[in-house]
């Protein structure tokens, strides 16, 4: 088949796939325990159907959330040259992505409850990004931490077949709340 333009540049499905679950995983497993962790005080002034929507709103945003972060690593992809990025690009992927969120979840959870949090802390993403980005790149050039990563990102799918549906519902019911 012939190359048309920028396409090749691309990875495959089945490695968006295994990305997908690789960012997908953490952040619907966060938002489910924050949840459960203020269920018990909901359930004194809150009703089931009042639940539900919160429920259905944490479950659109991280749906929107990882499908932002796939599309973000699609573009690296794109950018960056082919041997950079994409060769190795679930290895790389989940070297990258890994630290990014495991930052912005300490930082959620330290400061979550204060009105102002350290300023400093949230200049530091940017530098843990670019970390992360060198890191995954000599990382992956391991091959016993390069198959680790794929083996990890290729077991992580089998929880897209909760996730994907879930969040499918939860969205169709977000924009049935909103348009009725």
């Amino acid at each position: 088949m012939k190359n048309l333009g920028y396409v090749h540049r691309f990875p495959t499905l089945q490695e968006n796939v295994h990305v997908y679950a690789v960012v997908a995983v953490p952040v619907y497993a966060w938002t489910i325990l924050w949840l459960f962790w203020e269920l018990p005080s909901w359930l004194n002034f809150l009703s089931l159907a009042e639940l539900v929507p919160i429920f259905a709103y944490a479950l659109t945003t991280n749906l929107l959330e990882s499908v932002l972060i796939l599309a973000g690593l699609n573009v690296l992809c794109l950018l960056l040259p082919k041997h950079w990025f994409k060769d190795s690009f679930v290895a790389r992927s989940f070297l990258f992505i890994l630290p990014g969120l495991g930052y912005l979840m300490v930082y959620a959870s330290l400061f979550g409850r204060e009105t102002d949090p350290p300023v400093a802390w949230l200049f530091g993403f940017p530098a843990v990004l670019i970390l992360s980005f060198f890191l995954s790149f000599f990382l992956s050039r391991i091959l016993p931490v390069r198959k680790f990563a794929e083996d990890i990102a290729d077991q992580l799918t089998i929880f897209l077949y909760l996730i994907i549906p879930l969040s499918l519902l939860a969205l169709l019911l977000v924009f049935l709340r909103n348009v009725m």
